[in-house]
């Protein structure tokens, strides 16, 4: 019996020890957490895979599962969770095309807008799509609403800039036509569809509104090469004048002709002479324009440009006709205002004709009657016969754009009145109200039916050439596509 007592007590002090032991060793897991093997998580792919994947969205498109702890960091069991949009259908680009980040949107309501594709950190070409070019008649361009707060102003519902009348992208030779603006057209895919910049498009036009685009509205647009307003091909063609009269001084008064269409389009610079001298440096300005780019004149019309209806009035001031340079000035450049007999030659018009007129508030010289003075006499005779379709007179310095109107309105003065006043920037103004002008060319002119208007620059010092050239090449595209 007493054998078999110690085997019981030593069976429970095994018992009793193994089971310490086995507390110990849990005590100790508890204490240190042995590390246990977990899964490697999945990779995220790489900027370069997402390029090719499913084009994933720009907002807020990786969401995780937060972790209980209070801990911003990803856990090896943190969830992923993408939003993905289905991928465009590619476009293959054109060789030697710039490429565009935009895209027009596939539907829109009324109006055309611009809305970019959200990428990731990479960027997804779409090339925009072809519309055709519809034909633009003249009476689109004469839309117009007078501003409340100025009752001589007024603001075109059409943009208009320079332009090319190709079919195709990048066709040449370039010439200057109208684009209507279609439903869904944005800048960029007007600019491809012409192989133009947008840079060069608002360049173009200054006063667009690209957000959105007015639809319905006239685009003119930049030859496909074109830096600013140069237009591709450039060469030189030698212009030699024409003789249209000798002035009362004996002086030659000369126009320069272009192109060879039916349609007369003419700008007369300087009849006022020396005293607006920059009128005549942006004839001469234009001439040069026209015998680099010949191409600019299109088929249908011819552009004449008489760089000084006044030499009297400038050789009075450099001593010498025709071309000058602006340091060839006195400082005094009133007296070149006149003829030789002192008359004032836009008040030599019979339209409104007064013996005594009135510049501002000094009386001028009106000559004896109407068109009493030769080089007024050699104008009317250039533009009346055969009648030419748009006059322009440049003048300085009341900035502004006027149609011609002596006892009533014409509506195509008014229209390229606006047109020349939108291209160029410049304000318009249905009349000159700053003191009463009689025996004016212009309404004159307007009086026969012919549409002619008058152009102040800004000051008497400077050719604001690129405005102008915008404008020029406004009226050309107007008058090309008038018949």
């Amino acid at each position: 019996m007493r054998f078999l007592y110690r085997l019981a007590v030593g069976a429970r002090v095994k018992l009793l020890i193994a089971f310490l032991i086995a507390t110990i060793v849990i005590l100790l897991l508890a204490i240190f957490r042995l590390p246990v093997a977990t899964p490697e998580p999945t990779p995220t792919p790489s900027a370069t895979a997402l390029a090719v994947q499913p084009i994933v969205t720009a907002t807020a498109l990786v969401e995780q599962t937060p972790t209980p702890a209070a801990t911003t960091l990803l856990t090896p069991t943190s969830t992923i969770t993408l939003t993905v949009l289905s991928p465009p259908t590619p476009v293959p680009t054109p060789p030697d095309t710039p490429t565009f980040a935009e895209t027009p949107t596939p539907t829109l309501p009324s109006t055309a807008t611009e809305t970019p594709i959200a990428t990731s950190s990479s960027t997804v070409t779409v090339l925009p799509t072809v519309t055709p070019i519809p034909t633009a008649t003249p009476t689109e361009l004469a839309s117009w609403t007078p501003t409340p707060t100025a009752p001589h102003t007024g603001t075109l519902s059409v943009t208009l800039i320079p332009v090319v009348s190709a079919p195709g992208v990048g066709a040449n030779p370039c010439t200057n036509d109208l684009y209507r603006i279609q439903l869904g057209d944005t800048l960029t895919s007007i600019a491809f569809r012409f192989d133009v910049s947008v840079a060069n498009l608002m360049l173009a036009n200054p006063t667009i509104n690209r957000d959105p685009l007015q639809v319905e509205g006239m685009l003119l647009i930049p030859c496909a090469q074109a830096a600013g307003l140069t237009l591709p091909s450039s060469v030189n063609v030698p212009v030699m004048p024409q003789l249209l009269g000798n002035s009362t001084g004996g002086w030659p008064i000369e126009v320069f002709q272009f192109g060879a269409g039916p349609t007369r389009l003419v700008f007369v610079g300087g009849i006022h002479g020396g005293y607006e001298w920059n009128t005549i440096l942006l004839a001469y300005a234009a001439i040069d324009y026209f015998s680099t780019q010949p191409a600019a004149v299109p088929p249908a019309i011819t552009v004449y440009i008489i760089p000084a209806a006044n030499p009297d009035g400038l050789v009075r001031l450099t001593g010498q006709a025709g071309r000058f340079t602006p340091d060839q000035l006195p400082t005094d450049t009133v007296p070149g205002r006149f003829n030789i007999n002192g008359v004032d030659l836009n008040r030599n018009w019979d339209c409104r004709w007064q013996a005594q007129a009135v510049w501002g508030n000094q009386p001028v010289d009106a000559g004896r009657a109407p068109f009493s003075e030769i080089e007024t006499q050699v104008l009317r005779n250039f533009l009346t016969n055969p009648p030419a379709d748009g006059i322009v007179f440049w003048h300085s310095a009341q900035p502004g754009v006027f149609p011609g109107a002596c006892d009533g309105r014409l509506a195509t003065a008014d229209e390229i009145a606006l047109l020349y006043a939108t291209a160029s920037g410049y304000p318009f103004f249905t009349s000159f109200d700053n003191y009463p002008v009689t025996g004016d060319a212009a309404d004159w002119l307007v009086q026969q039916g012919i549409p002619a208007i008058e152009v102040e620059l800004t000051n008497h010092t400077d050719l604001e050439w690129e405005r102008n050239l915008r404008a020029i090449l406004a009226l050309v595209a107007y008058f090309a596509n008038l018949k």
